[in-house]
């Protein structure tokens, strides 16, 4: 249990950043990096992110530019260009503690999407 009153209101922040995030306000985007209409998609089993509370279900959705880095294994490139895009980053970026904690987060998920990614062979 978290008795650190600082450290809980970082995580709370940080939580309300993460689901700001993912919220679908414009239709379809990319689970990368946000960018509207996907172009690909990858399939996935489902998983837990216990860390996160939360879980991912189903196949995830990529622009153009974050299919051309998963499709190239560029897992560094697919997380600096997801970190960049991420709403709010330039204040993150100002508290060194939120901002290690997001980059945490974001590794954590796209750590989980690599682990749980499932390759789909053509018919």
């Amino acid at each position: 249990m978290n008795t650190n009153p600082e450290k809980t209101a970082v995580n709370e922040e940080l939580d309300s950043m993460i689901f700001a995030f993912f919220e679908e306000e414009n239709g379809l985007i990319c689970d990368f990096c946000s960018a509207p209409d996907p172009k690909k998609t990858y399939a996935a089993h489902d998983f837990e992110m216990r860390e996160l509370h939360s879980r991912s279900i189903g196949d995830w959705a990529a622009c153009g530019e974050c299919a051309k880095l998963i499709d190239a294994g560029d897992h560094e490139g697919l997380l600096g260009r997801a970190m960049a895009s991420f709403p709010g980053i330039e204040t993150a970026s100002e508290d060194m503690e939120l901002f290690m904690d997001l980059s945490d987060a974001m590794k954590y998920i796209h750590e989980s999407f690599w682990k749980n990614r499932r390759e789909v062979n053509p018919e």
